[in-house]
């Protein structure tokens, strides 16, 4: 048997337990079943909220609770109603898994039984079209389970091994803790199952396993070790060295000190205003709180440094070395919110870059996460519900892990991307692509110590290097009002876009082509380099480099403190470009009226929607969008026009959003020389709706008044 049973008195005190807790304790069935599953449910993290439904051998929910929610420490004990038929088939569904977690158990006794992506793969194994949720009880037998238990375990060998899970113990039914140890460090670098399913109703399903990054160095190899499955085939590896697996394996107790660090954060949130720094304080060095303190390095908010960004009021006066500091890291610290929540933390991995004294720079052990926030503060107003899928960067010290940062003075990302654009006045030609959006924050500086002139950017250019090998150039765009370094194209053309399109698909299924044909003003690959067979390919992780050559008067101006006109940076990329099968698939958010009817007008009359009329300054309101049971929720909307381009970060529960003016450019009004916010003979083409969702993968929806079909018309 390969469950092992709980001794009686363990099962009937699970079996109360879960009466009192699981079950709610009104409502339910006050039943006593003489079957009570138990376990750990775990992705090395928790599968904290995740909720069970265990099915027996007629095809049946069996579970007694409704809901069965797994308890924040991932450890579960779930009774069965009294008429459950054994073999039983497990499934945990959680709101930022795309597909449920299965496991199995082949008796109808008590028992215990895991559930994690190491189950999941055993029922691919065990299902009858590879779909390990598809799976069912006439799938099971202990021969089979045994037999498809060895063959997932003789794939993920070195992974088990490394993270110290003996050979006879059994993934099933171990006992472990979600705790980054033995078993949980081994789920810690094991990707989500991905399911493939074909045309013929049987299914593939791949896992990539994680590796470690470094900062200051490209990856050894283009690619990820991973284990694929399919049907009647032996489980297939590809690139699993001991080498990489020992790298890429976390610290003991990892995700304990994760959670431990995302509940000082909420407990900082917890605090009263006045509480957490004076009244008026805009910077870190004014934070007094020892808990608020206690979230970074060294107990040191002034430490933070992310992206050029550090901990401040997004209205604070910073100093202007490397051409000025973003502020509004933690802004909540400085505002009146009181209530943060974080959900679906993600080990994502380790900086292995051999630095072990100098701190200014990411060292040796720093590590990389994702976490889910959301603002809880009933007070919050518009706030309240606004939530994101934030990534984090942190060091060990002593038993804590506290907020670092990448410590660059220069704000760099790299994200896969879905993209969707519509066109109401062409609307059988709106399409989906997928692909990276690269983005170089413009930075800009006082050139001429004249604040009436325009600052000018620090930027002679930047050369992004894929994994790959293909390269990319980027410089400030003309005109000099967009926010961000532009794609340079052919003919050494500055673009407006930071995006590269690998490929696309019609929305209407009946145009003929490729979007790549006609919008060719658009930075796409080649048609034939990126199949969805190569797209599936791409590794999740892998290290874009970032090639940043600074102007010689920004250089010259700056020499005093050290400044260098060439440097070279490494960002990590966490997700690959979906497929276009998984385009297809996506949920969007859709503009409303107002502003949907403002924009279908202006594709079919001017071209363009102007803000305000006779002249006189407006605000720019954009409202009316909604989203659906599934779709990701925009978290900033933003608006170009022919030279300049002006967004606003917004609550995911929002759909109304007042863009202010801030650029230097003529379309914003002025009054004694600084902005009021408004805009003045300004008109607007494109609309923009940006977002992420669970998995921090970038959404994009756009919306454009052209009125062609094609670049070329």
């Amino acid at each position: 048997m390969y469950i092992k049973p709980l001794p009686l008195g363990a099962a009937m005190s699970a079996a109360a337990l879960l009466s009192i807790a699981a079950c709610g304790g009104g409502g339910g069935s006050n039943a006593v079943s003489n079957i009570t599953l138990s376990g750990t449910a775990a992705t090395g993290a928790p599968l904290s909220g995740a909720t069970a439904v265990v099915v027996d051998s007629t095809g049946a929910e069996m579970q007694a609770c409704a809901p069965c929610t797994v308890p924040d420490n991932g450890q579960f004990v779930f009774e069965l109603k009294p008429a459950a038929k054994g073999p039983f088939v497990l499934k945990f569904t959680q709101e930022g898994l795309d597909e449920p977690l299965v496991s199995m158990i082949d008796t109808a006794k008590s028992a215990r039984v895991n559930v994690s992506p190491l189950t999941t793969l055993i029922a691919a194994r065990l299902a009858a079209n590879g779909d390990p949720t598809t799976l069912s009880a006439s799938d099971l037998s202990e021969e089979k389970i045994q037999q498809a238990m060895a063959e997932v375990r003789s794939a993920l060998k070195p992974v088990l091994d490394a993270a110290g899970v003996a050979a006879d113990e059994n993934p099933l039914s171990m006992n472990f803790s979600a705790n980054s140890s033995g078993l949980d460090k081994a789920l810690d670098i094991l990707g989500t199952p991905k399911i493939v399913r074909g045309s013929d109703g049987k299914a593939s399903v791949e896992v990539e396993i994680k590796t470690s990054g470094s900062d200051d160095a490209p990856d050894a190899s283009n690619s990820s070790p991973k284990i694929t499955l399919n049907k009647g085939i032996a489980p297939a590896v590809s690139g699993l060295t001991q080498e990489k697996i020992t790298a890429a394996l976390p610290s003991d107790g990892l995700s304990q000190k994760i959670k431990g660090l995302l509940g000082r954060i909420q407990a900082c949130y917890a605090l009263a205003p006045a509480d957490r720094r004076p009244a008026g304080a805009k910077l870190a060095t004014e934070i007094t709180a020892d808990t608020c303190k206690a979230i970074f390095v060294d107990n040191n908010p002034s430490k933070f440094l992310h992206n050029n960004t550090v901990v401040s009021h997004v209205d604070a006066i910073l100093p202007t070395d490397m051409g000025g500091r973003f502020s509004g890291a933690f802004n909540g610290f400085f505002n009146n919110v009181r209530g943060i929540a974080f959900d679906l933390p993600e080990y994502r991995y380790t900086i292995r870059n051999g630095n072990t004294t100098d701190s200014s720079k990411p060292m040796e052990g720093d590590v990389v996460f994702t976490a889910r926030w959301t603002v809880t503060d009933p007070n919050a107003g518009p706030n309240l519900g606004q939530t994101d899928v934030g990534e984090y960067q942190a060091r060990i010290q002593g038993d804590e892990l506290k907020l670092v940062g990448n410590q660059s003075k220069h704000d760099l990302n790299i994200n896969a991307q879905a993209r969707r654009e519509e066109m109401p006045a062409v609307s059988d030609y709106a399409y989906l692509a997928t692909g990276y959006n690269i983005n170089v924050t413009e930075r800009k500086w006082n050139h001429d110590s004249n604040a009436t002139t325009p600052k000018v950017s620090i930027y002679e250019q930047v050369v992004v290097s894929a994994p790959t090998g293909k390269s990319f150039t980027f410089k400030p765009i003309p005109g000099n009002n967009y926010g961000y370094l532009g794609l340079v194209g052919t003919g050494g053309k500055v673009s407006a876009s930071a995006t590269v399109r690998l490929s696309g698909t019609y929305l209407n299924a009946a145009t003929a082509g490729l979007p790549s044909e006609r919008f060719t003003k658009e930075f796409w690959a080649p048609a034939t380099d990126w199949s969805d067979e190569k797209l599936a390919a791409i590794p999740n992780q892998g290290n874009w480099k970032f090639d940043i050559t600074l102007t010689d008067d920004f250089v010259a101006a700056n020499a005093a403190n050290g400044t260098q006109k060439n440097s070279t940076q490494y960002r990590r990329s966490i997700n690959r470009a979906p497929t276009v099968a998984e385009l297809k698939a996506m949920k969007w958010p859709a503009l409303k009226d107002p502003t949907l009817t403002s924009l279908s007008e202006a594709a079919t009359g001017l071209g363009f929607v102007s803000i305000g009329s006779n002249n006189a300054a407006a605000a720019l309101v954009v409202e009316g969008w909604s989203v659906d049971k599934g779709a990701w929720a925009p978290t900033r909307v933003k608006v170009y026009g022919s030279t300049w381009d002006e967004g606003l970060d917004v609550a995911s529960t929002k759909r109304k959003a007042t863009i202010p003016c801030t650029g230097s450019g003529n379309h914003c009004e002025k009054s004694n020389q600084a902005n009021t916010e408004k805009f003045v003979n300004a008109q607007w083409n494109y609309l923009q709706f940006t977002g992420r969702d669970n998995k921090r993968l970038q959404m994009s929806l756009n919306y454009s008044t052209r009125k062609t079909n094609a670049d070329s018309q």
